[in-house]
């Protein structure tokens, strides 16, 4: 036999020996040849390998995790800051909005009738005309910070006493203004009194001007004794009391008249809804009044000028009467404070509504004069019987 073959006989024993050892290692526990040792070094290599990997994988998981952590912590604090941020800024609002109502609502301790506490404000008084059993009616005083007046109305006649009684008290001694918002005797009746004893400037009224009673003609000789002329208000008509204190009526129509078959002596009703209505508005407050007005009128202004009617301070119609005052006309003003003049309770009912709307009610025969002082952007408030 060639030696070459002889090679490859043995080389062919020797693979298929090492082949029979490997497969003897897999099943035993025998000690490994150097085959093996280099294998469990490359399967130790691997494993360290996976382990290094594992480990820098969870290394990475961990960072991940500890970064997301992070983030979400940092996340969660800025969310935390911007809460609190919020929180603050609603808090700030809440304590400024709080602020502000406070100084709207400040009640004062004062002499209302003591013009040295109004100085430098406009102010705007509901009289208080007491009296057992009689109605005495209507009466407002406005005075504006430039010293000038104006009248709403003048009481009954007994209240037109108490009304010259209150100005002199006041040392007021001219009336630049004079409003007479319809011509029933609780709004009309005291206008004698005024007319005789005051300096009165320019005097406005309702169209119904030929008004039929003692008290009307008593009023009309009055203004023809100083030659007096009754300007006719309508809705639109605007004018100035004085600088930035302005006025604009919002009621009666200009087509408005007396149907055929009333006669407003004896319809209470229409001559109520022929009262004159006012806004007042002065800086950023807003005054609104009246009359007597009732539901219809009310609704119509509801419909036509809802705008209109938004007013910090409200002279509440007739007196706080249950044919006046619906839910839908409150709402529409949306008055912080709602003045009723009236010698007595008139309807509890009507108080309670505007109580429950948010509008806090002064009634005369109860709370007294009531003074409201603005300087055009806070409110004050004080009461004196």
């Amino acid at each position: 036999m060639k030696k070459h073959s002889i090679r490859k006989i043995w080389l062919l024993a020797a693979v298929l020996s090492m082949l029979l050892m490997l497969l003897g290692g897999c099943g035993n526990s025998a000690t490994p040849s150097p085959s093996d040792t280099d294998t469990t070094s490359s399967e130790a290599s691997t494993s360290i390998d996976d382990t290094t990997a594992t480990e820098e994988s969870t290394t990475t998981a961990a960072e991940t995790t500890s970064s997301a952590k992070s983030e979400s912590t940092a996340g969660t604090t800025k969310a935390a800051a911007t809460t609190t941020k919020k929180q603050s800024t609603q808090t700030n609002k809440t304590t400024s909005s709080t602020s502000a109502k406070t100084t709207e609502t400040a009640s004062l301790d004062i002499d209302v009738y003591n013009l040295s506490n109004v100085q430098g404000k406009l102010g705007v008084w509901f009289f208080n005309m007491p009296h057992s059993t009689t109605h005495t009616g209507d009466s407002t005083l406005i005075r504006t910070p430039g010293g000038k007046t104006m009248l709403i109305d003048t009481g009954h006649p007994e209240g037109g006493k108490m009304v010259r009684g209150y100005l002199e008290k006041m040392g007021i001694t001219k009336i630049d203004i004079l409003v007479i918002t319809h011509m029933h005797i609780d709004h009309v009746g005291g206008a004698y009194e005024i007319v005789s004893k005051f300096n009165i400037g320019k005097v406005y009224g309702s169209p119904l001007k030929d008004y039929n009673t003692s008290n009307v003609r008593s009023f009309k000789n009055a203004l023809a004794s100083k030659n007096l002329t009754y300007n006719v208000l309508k809705t639109g008509d605007t004018f100035e009391l004085d600088k930035n204190v302005k006025f604009e009526a919002l009621w009666p129509r200009a087509d408005f008249n007396v149907p055929d078959g009333v006669t407003p002596e004896n319809d209470g009703g229409f001559t109520n809804n022929s009262s004159v209505v006012l806004r007042m508005q002065y800086g950023s407050r807003t005054f609104l009044f009246t009359g007597d007005i009732e539901m219809e009128v009310e609704e119509e202004l509801v419909n036509t000028m809802p705008e209109k009617l938004k007013c910090d301070v409200l002279k509440i119609p007739h007196h706080g009467a249950s044919t006046s005052s619906t839910s839908a006309f409150i709402r529409a003003t949306g008055a912080k404070y709602g003045a009723i003049m009236v010698y007595a309770m008139n309807d509890i009912n009507v108080i309670n509504r505007y109580k429950a709307l948010g509008t806090q009610v002064h009634l005369t025969s109860v709370d007294g004069t009531a003074l409201f002082l603005t300087d055009g952007q806070s409110l004050q408030y004080a009461k004196s019987k």
